[in-house]
């Protein structure tokens, strides 16, 4: 069985897309949750100041070693960029084998094209990879993942996090590993105060030897850094339960909204729960009963949540069929549902990103192409009232999308495509806005 996975609800999708007439069959005994999609608006928030970057290319493809990924991207003061990932894969839709992490600084040169500024490579003797940059005082935080151990560490299980600081020039400054016995996925690193960071994450499968001892698990950790680049655990919560269940996203505000999935029991199908940053419960809301749905993304604009995801079931009356999109308003204080709207093709559409745009939201998502679902796009949705797609993007037989930002009136997008022979080869694409 693999041991470690994407860091993403990739491996539901993977495992129902692969049992795609048993999920149909399925699917039509479920009973459809109600909700109306009339009261949606426009998001409110305010306009960022007009800015004077230069485009980025359409699309970009850099050679690394091996199969490869970009899993994160942020954008600095300048407008160059910051991207992250991993290359050296054994796997086609994972970091895998003997992949070494890596972080860099990308700008544009005076005809356009993409120039590198400086590289960091994270290489273990294990597999590693970094899933998400943090800008915090004008230095880079970076957050991965690896089963070996960096000079003078021990790892402390199957698989642990990563966490460490770069100057903006590309020096390390410090970095730090941490973790359980178990393989511990990092899902979304928040700041809680000046050295004080709350990490949102997930135990996969935990099979010790021959064996299989727990299934996923939800966890939260407190990180204090003592000296920059130097974290410690203060607290690290498990929730321990005998089905497979897994954080999929998160926002906070002065609390914390986790989007939550169960594949079994009273609590299985999508959930959002609202915690404090100690990790106590306010309330848990189901918004579906199906194993299958998920909730991607996560936001909280002007005191209001928000929720993207993929649903199998019929949410509002727009329900297309096969797997369409949503979102969804919730009021923070009691988790009601004040409003949800489905959208999307015929076809299986995956949710992958909310992104809040000048008073409007913007969706990236992946489209299953063929019968088969080995044929994937991506596909850029835009909300002002209403739901429109404006473009979409195929590389070869499949793409798919991991993190955005956005630069000069364009959404940079990084993930990985495929090509004819099944390798795994890292894009960034610039869609207009």
């Amino acid at each position: 069985m693999q041991q470690h996975k994407l860091i993403t609800s990739d491996r539901w999708r993977v495992h129902f897309i692969a049992q795609n007439s048993m999920i149909s069959a399925m699917l039509a005994g479920l009973m459809a949750c109600g909700g109306g999609g009339d009261n949606l608006a426009p998001v409110p928030v305010p306009a960022p100041p007009t800015e004077t970057c230069s485009s980025w290319p359409t699309l970009y493809q850099p050679e690394y070693r091996g199969q490869s990924a970009l899993q994160s991207v942020v954008r600095l003061s300048d407008c160059s960029v910051i991207v992250a990932g991993y290359e050296g894969s054994t796997a086609q839709s994972q970091a895998e084998g003997n992949s070494n992490a890596f972080v860099e600084r990308l700008t544009l040169d005076t005809q356009g094209a993409v120039q590198r500024v400086w590289r960091y490579v994270l290489d273990t003797t294990g597999t590693d990879q970094i899933n998400q940059l943090l800008l915090d005082n004008n230095q880079i935080l970076f957050v991965g993942a690896s089963s070996g151990a960096l000079p003078g560490q021990v790892n402390q299980g199957k698989q642990d996090v990563l966490i460490g600081r770069l100057s903006v020039d590309g020096s390390l400054i410090g970095v730090s590993q941490l973790g359980t016995e178990r393989p511990n996925v990092p899902v979304k690193l928040f700041k809680l105060a000046p050295e004080q960071y709350l990490l949102v994450g997930y135990d996969d499968y935990f099979i010790p030897t021959n064996y299989l001892e727990a299934k996923e698990n939800p966890w939260l950790a407190r990180l204090d850094e003592h000296s920059q680049g130097q974290f410690q655990v203060q607290w690290w919560q498990t929730d321990d339960t005998p089905q497979g269940d897994f954080y999929t996203s998160a926002a906070m505000d002065s609390d914390l909204y986790v989007g939550y999935q169960s594949d079994m029991g009273e609590s299985r199908g999508a959930w959002l729960k609202k915690l404090t940053t100690n990790g106590d419960p306010y309330w848990s809301v189901s918004l579906s009963n199906s194993p299958i749905d998920t909730i991607a993304g996560t936001q909280v604009v002007n005191e209001e949540v928000w929720l993207m995801g993929t649903s199998y079931l019929a949410l509002d009356q727009n329900y297309q069929g096969r797997g369409d999109l949503f979102l969804a308003k919730m009021s923070p204080t009691s988790g009601d549902l004040i409003s949800v709207e489905m959208f999307g093709s015929a076809a299986l559409d995956w949710a992958r990103l909310l992104i809040p745009y000048q008073g409007k939201w913007l969706v990236l998502a992946e489209t299953g192409l063929d019968e088969a679902l080995t044929e994937w796009e991506v596909s850029l949705y835009q909300h002002d009232g209403q739901f429109w797609q404006s473009e979409s993007l195929q590389i070869g037989k499949k793409t798919l999308v991991s993190s955005a930002d956005v630069v000069a009136e364009q959404l940079l997008t990084v993930g990985y495509w495929v090509d004819e022979q099944g390798r795994a080869k890292a894009y960034m694409a610039g869609f207009s806005l």
